[in-house]
Formats: structure tokens, sequence, C-alpha cells
């Protein structure tokens, strides 16, 4: 595969996802646009459980299984960082994310036997607004997989954030 100068400097290099800027610089575009439309949008924290630090394959495999179980062009996956990995769901509601996630943690089991890794994910459904700090929202995401990865609860869960 030929390396791409326009693609570089917005797609991770190692698994060909958008990288955390890219999603940034979208996202606050779409906030803006989904207040204008009063839609809802999902943010989607997807952690893998890694046997090693040196994780290429697995993070690629993680990535290719993210990729196919987004089947809309608006749908947004990035890498997060060294290990995590964030989806952007815009104009879907909570349903809609959860057959999304489902998709997601069902073709899991194939990176699991594989791998040995397993996926764990947070969602927050809301329908942006300028009351919500979106900082806010990436801490919440955060301490949402924490309980859930702690406590061996289920591999994922998802709140909603209702404006009062």
């Amino acid at each position: 595969m030929a390396f791409s100068f326009q693609n570089s400097s917005f797609k991770d290099p190692d698994t060909g996802v958008y990288n955390l800027n890219y999603f940034m610089e979208i996202l606050f575009r779409e906030w803006h646009r989904l207040m204008r439309d009063n839609e809802r949008l999902s943010l989607v924290l997807i952690h893998p459980s890694y046997n090693s630090n040196e994780h290429v394959n697995e993070a690629k495999a993680v990535a290719s299984i993210l990729d196919q179980s987004t089947y809309r062009a608006s749908d947004l996956v990035s890498k997060l960082n060294k290990d995590d990995f964030l989806l952007g769901l815009f104009s879907l509601n909570k349903q809609g994310t959860d057959v999304i996630v489902d998709r997601i943690l069902q073709q899991s089991n194939l990176l699991k036997a594989k791998y040995g890794v397993e996926i764990w994910a947070s969602g927050i459904n809301l329908c942006p607004n300028s009351q919500i700090n979106l900082e806010r929202v990436f801490d919440d995401l955060q301490i949402l997989l924490n309980s859930s990865e702690i406590n061996n609860e289920q591999h994922y869960k998802i709140q909603e954030y209702i404006a009062h």
C-alpha cells in the first residue's frame, strides 16, 4: 500500500481509522448542527483488554471490527489513545446505538478466540445543547467504562443525558 500524504493528517497510521484530532474537529462541527436540528448523538468508548503492550495486530483487528459494525457514512471510528477507540454516532438514539454496539460485541467473539482480547464499551447518548460540558461527557464515559470493567459487569453500559 502506498503512503498517502493526503490521509496522513487525519488517519491513525497503525489502524487506518481516524485520529483524535480529526474526530474532535468533526464532533465540534456536528455538535452545532445537532443542536440546531435538535437531534441526538452517541459517543461510545471502546476498550479492548489486550494481553501485551505490543498489540498492533490486535488493534488492527479491533479497528476492522468497529469499521465493519458501523454502516452509515456519518458514523465515525477513531483511535483515542494507544489502547482505546472512540465512536461518534451522529443523529442516532439509544436504541440505534445499542444495535451497533451489539454488532461489535458479537463480532468480538472472533477477536477473543484469535487473540484472547475482550472488548468493553461505554456509551452516552445525548441531545447537544449549550449547557452540556463535552469534557465532562468524556469523563463520564471513562467512569462508566471503569465501573463496568472493575465490577466485571456486562461488557457494555450506556447512559442517556436528558436536558433539564
